[in-house]
């Protein structure tokens, strides 16, 4: 087996693939990500990949979650002791790969068969998800947003898949020349030892290829809603909480994971400021939100 290390959010991912796999033909999205061995020999979590199919008697297993275009056509996640399993299809018609996980995620064993897209594809989801899992344990969490850099600082865009998050970061880009897109997707923040809320890039962007190994401050969040008007709406306490909560990738089934996970976004609804934001998709959208968010005058 041969290891590589990367750092996302400043956490170290150790990857370890059998002999003759190249992790850059597999994972391209991951080279500004490459580390190093931590000074400590430390790494928040590691992923294992194996050539043989892993087997689990599944038989009398509670099955946790069933999902669909999560990570690809389907996946299933099953709770075996103090295990996780996870079945991954990335296609309707394709083969199915297994990954079996501590119950921190902490670290993991990953079958994807032989090389191939499918089989990247596969593995790159498996990181995403053991990652989201275990970085909640450090104050951190993995948002499904699309994120701005502007002034030197993130403003965070959420919403449901459809509601216009990439479209509404393109108006930013377009309205303001400063303007610079940090993750179209997968985002993560966290709560660092100044007990400041931090943005950074990561591996996973979606459809955008925006990997970029960054960090700024988090200024805002913003969850979006399509209307026919623009209206902006500020908030805090538990509507802030309420609002940010459903876009963090972390498992509710899990009351050790999800404790703390609650526990990192309240402590966020305090650090940043949050907003609602009724839009069109036009620029005057744009305008109004950064104009709320900041109360200055463009």
């Amino acid at each position: 087996m041969i290891d590589s290390y990367f750092s996302i959010a400043a956490h170290t991912v150790r990857l370890s693939l059998p002999d003759g796999w190249e992790w850059e033909e597999l994972l391209p999205s991951f080279l500004p990500f490459k580390s190093t061995v931590p000074p400590d020999g430390k790494w928040m979590c590691s992923v294992e990949v194996r050539t043989e199919q892993l087997q689990a008697d599944l038989s009398g297993v509670k099955l946790l979650a069933e999902e669909r275009e999560m990570l690809g056509d389907s996946l299933k996640l099953y709770q075996k002791g103090n295990s996780y399993v996870a079945d991954l299809r990335i296609t309707p018609d394709g083969d199915t790969y297994r990954m079996v996980c501590n119950r921190t995620f902490a670290e993991a064993q990953a079958y994807i068969g032989k090389t191939g897209q499918a089989s990247a594809d596969a593995l790159r989801g498996f990181l995403m998800f053991v990652y989201a899992q275990s970085a909640v344990l450090c104050r951190t969490a993995m948002l499904h947003a699309s994120v701005v850099i502007k002034d030197g600082k993130g403003y965070a865009f959420l919403g449901k898949s459809g509601t216009g998050k990439s479209t509404h970061s393109s108006l930013w880009l377009k309205t303001f020349e400063d303007a610079e897109l940090l993750n179209d997707d997968n985002p993560v923040i966290r709560l660092e030892e100044d007990d400041k809320v931090y943005i950074y890039g990561s591996p996973w962007s979606g459809k955008t290829p925006c990997y970029r190994n960054l960090r700024v401050p988090l200024e805002a969040y913003v969850r979006l809603e399509q209307a026919p008007v623009n209206v902006f709406i500020h908030k805090e306490g538990l509507a802030a909480f309420v609002d940010l909560l459903p876009s963090c990738s972390a498992m509710r089934w899990d009351g050790y994971l999800y404790s703390a996970l609650c526990d990192l976004v309240q402590e966020c609804t305090t650090r940043v400021e949050a907003g609602y934001l009724k839009c069109l998709p036009n620029e005057e959208a744009a305008r109004m939100c950064y104009n709320e968010l900041t109360k200055k005058n463009i």
